[in-house]
């Protein structure tokens, strides 16, 4: 399969009779053409050593032109001994960046120590005015995210609200007075509700109530027993997608930032970029499954009937550049990425999760 052609293909051989269903709407993946834009602009990202960060690193380079940018700017973290260029120089250096030339590996990545978990996005005061008054960035990716479903609900408040809060405070201090803040969230943001074909969940934010979410936000990281009580009420099943509503609801309480919100459901290996089945360079959770299934054969996996909520990763990075460059720009926006089996008529405008 292709991307482009997953609209026709996804429903051939799947036993599906209903091609309205399985169909994709693949004008949602379709990358404008922004070639008539001056072409430089910059575009800051985040976690581009991870699974859709890296892939993410790749679309916007490969596609540059046709989006109208000049490079990127990789905000990352040092990691024990490894400094955070040394860190990008091995990804760089992967089979998928291929198609750039040393030279271009080098003009076209902007490598900047950061850690977006501490204040000031943990860049030195140079480089922070640098970013804010030196460059033209005019979108703001943020894949960093701790997925650990274990941590603590103040690891998860750190890690996935403090350094989404600065970022979109980040946006709205560049040059670039209309840059645009594009969060990458999750489908499974409304706790214990569950969605059904004829009935699916909104897309929309879950409602808190009887909670405040910035009493929630405080009392995670203070003294958690407000933030506690409301994850079991609300029925979620561990602090990452608690952590999410809550960020989804705090990120859009500022009027003045261009945010758009993207919910990836599963995200699993690739359908055609760099190549199909590729799935980082760790595992994922799908992965790692079929693998302990060869090792122990006599283990029995099944679904069931239920549908896996499952997207490859290269149809949401696809999805976030069409979101993220569409000339129709929504200042407060919530996109959710509907799996190939979703029940909704369309890609794009599927209007749930079935979490």
């Amino acid at each position: 399969y292709s991307i482009d052609d997953l609209g026709s293909s996804s429903s051939r051989g799947s036993g599906c009779n209903n091609q309205n269903r399985c169909a994709l709407n693949t004008a949602a993946l379709r990358i404008p053409c922004n070639e008539t834009t001056r072409g430089s602009n910059l575009v800051l990202l985040t976690g581009a050593t991870g699974f859709i960060g890296s892939l993410l690193l790749r679309e916007l380079l490969i596609h540059r032109k046709k989006l109208g940018i000049a490079g990127v700017v990789v905000i990352c973290r040092s990691k024990g001994a490894r400094s955070a260029h040394d860190r990008m120089e091995k990804i760089l250096s992967e089979e998928m960046f291929s198609f750039l030339t040393e030279v271009e590996r080098k003009d076209l990545v902007l490598v900047i120590d950061g850690d977006v978990t501490r204040p000031d996005v943990g860049m030195t005061r140079q480089d922070m005015l640098r970013v804010k008054n030196d460059l033209s960035i005019s979108h703001v990716f943020h894949c960093a995210a701790s997925v650990s479903f274990t941590q603590s609900l103040e690891d998860a408040a750190t890690s996935n609200i403090t350094s989404s809060l600065q970022l979109q405070q980040l946006t709205t201090q560049l040059k670039m007075k209309d840059a645009r803040f594009v969060y990458i969230s999750t489908a499974f943001v409304h706790g214990g509700s569950t969605g059904t074909e004829y009935s699916p969940l909104p897309e929309q934010l879950h409602l808190l109530h009887p909670y405040d979410p910035q009493a929630l936000y405080r009392s995670m990281v203070e003294s958690q027993s407000y933030a506690s009580a409301a994850m079991h009420d609300l029925g979620f099943p561990n602090t990452y997608t608690f952590s999410k509503c809550i960020c989804e609801h705090l990120l859009l309480r500022d009027g003045n930032s261009n945010t758009t919100i993207i919910r990836p459901s599963i995200v699993g290996p690739a359908v055609q970029e760099p190549r199909e089945g590729w799935a980082g360079s760790k595992p994922s959770t799908l992965v790692a499954a079929a693998c302990l299934y060869l090792k122990f054969p006599y283990n029995l996996w099944s679904f069931g009937k239920t549908s896996v909520p499952f997207v490859p990763v290269d149809v949401v990075c696809r999805f976030v550049l069409a979101k993220a460059f569409s000339s129709t720009h929504c200042r407060r926006e919530i996109q959710q990425s509907r799996p190939p089996s979703a029940t909704s008529d369309s890609f794009i405008d599927g209007s749930a999760s079935t979490s």
